[in-house]
């Protein structure tokens, strides 16, 4: 509880911080990204708590064990918001990867370990600091946008991205290989700051010859060297004999089955959050509020409830997706880009949501966008061009807090 009561605390001040959202360009053009964040509070509060609790009768601590995971992403977007004046590109770039690396040493530790391939202990999924492929999202596409979306390859980014990819593909989890996605989501035309096809190409032949060369070395650290192998192999074989032929396929079966079974119970509602799922392996109740399986959504809020998210999360990552008016395309877009074609391509496999690191992937995103923003000065009509040389409003304030001197971060007293 002492955790949520800091959050909500956070997220008060930084309310009363973004009161004069509209005076500056960079936080104006975001503001359905605010709207967005408010929406999933809101809904939360104001539809599903009631409906969860005093309709369908979960607990109200088991409704706020279930719910938090969305109401954090509502919060992270406004605590995102007030930090974009005081942060500098760098920084917020610094912080994605530095969110990154935590993610992949802590996805690949705990799977490494409960897959019984190195001799330490397995480490539980709520003591992992931060086991998460979706706050690894992020990371690896701002990784691969630097490297392949500038004037030329910048090969120790490239190095950062495939470094990622390797630490969840060296768990043996299949799912890692939807990753690829990145490279779709951020090739496009040089002009909108975009990877050209040549070079993602490029990266993609190289990408795959160094991780098809590091995996068997470093199988040979593993009590079962040829675990790898059999892996990946598998899912060749999954392919041609069909999902149920897959031991995991299966069990993803089985939840997609059980979900749709709960949610033709309440097409329109759900039913709602706070209430355990049938373990999709053993067949019995289990304790998770969640199954592998995007139809979790359908499960829990029905049909109204989903478009309510679905709306909410459009609002959030649009602004994120497109070139602000009176702004230039920025290299936070095309990762945010990236971003987003891998949770797409994560969705059949789970309810990326539900993940805790989902809430610090939006929260990063905003302000990695914003903080690019940040630095530009708007044009004031289409027809005048911007001086190169030129600061924006919020970077001069920054400046003019520090004397002068340009900040990274700074704590502000009051926002622009």
């Amino acid at each position: 509880m002492f955790y949520f009561a800091v959050v909500g605390v956070s997220v008060l001040v930084s309310l009363t911080k973004l009161r004069g959202l509209s005076e500056s360009p960079a936080l104006r053009s975001l503001f359905p990204a605010y709207m967005g964040g408010i929406g999933i509070i809101l809904w939360q509060v104001l539809i599903v708590l009631p409906y969860s609790v005093a309709v369908q009768g979960a607990s109200l601590s088991n409704w706020l064990r279930d719910g938090a995971t969305y109401i954090l992403v509502g919060c992270a977007v406004i605590i995102a918001l007030d930090a974009i004046g005081t942060t500098s590109v760098r920084t917020s770039r610094i912080l994605v990867v530095l969110v990154g690396a935590l993610a992949a040493y802590s996805f690949a530790a705990r799977w490494i370990a409960a897959r019984g391939l190195v001799s330490a202990q397995p480490v539980d999924g709520d003591a992992a600091l931060l086991s998460s492929l979706t706050a690894l999202t992020l990371a690896v596409s701002l990784s691969f946008a630097m490297a392949l979306a500038g004037s030329r390859i910048n090969w120790a980014w490239f190095a950062a991205g495939v470094a990622f990819v390797f630490a969840v593909l060296v768990t043996g989890t299949r799912t890692g290989v939807v990753f690829a996605a990145v490279l779709i989501g951020i090739v496009g035309a040089r002009s909108k700051r975009r990877a050209p096809v040549r070079r993602i190409v490029t990266a993609a032949v190289v990408g795959l010859a160094a991780i098809a060369a590091a995996v068997p070395l470093t199988a040979q650290f593993f009590q079962n060297e040829d675990f790898l192998a059999q892996r990946f192999a598998s899912i060749w074989q999954t392919v041609q004999n069909g999902v149920g032929s897959d031991q995991s396929g299966a069990i993803r079966s089985r939840a997609y089955e059980y979900c749709l079974m709960l949610w033709r119970q309440n097409l329109l509602m759900g039913r709602g959050e706070g209430q355990t799922f049938i373990n999709p392996t053993t067949g019995v109740a289990g304790t998770d509020f969640s199954v592998d399986s995007p139809l979790v959504y359908l499960a829990k809020f029905g049909i109204i409830g989903c478009v309510i998210l679905l709306t909410c999360l459009v609002l959030i990552f649009v602004p994120l997706l497109r070139r602000a008016p009176r702004f230039e395309w920025t290299l936070a877009n095309t990762a945010v880009r990236g971003c987003v074609a891998i949770l797409v391509a994560l969705l059949p496999f789970g309810a990326s949501l539900e993940d805790k690191g989902f809430a610090i992937t939006v929260g990063l995103a905003v302000l990695l966008v914003g903080a690019a923003l940040a630095e530009q000065t708007p044009e004031v009509s289409g027809l005048l061009p911007r001086g190169k040389t030129s600061k924006s409003p919020l970077r001069e304030k920054r400046k003019r807090g520090q004397g002068g001197r340009e900040a990274t971060t700074v704590p502000a007293a009051r926002r622009a």
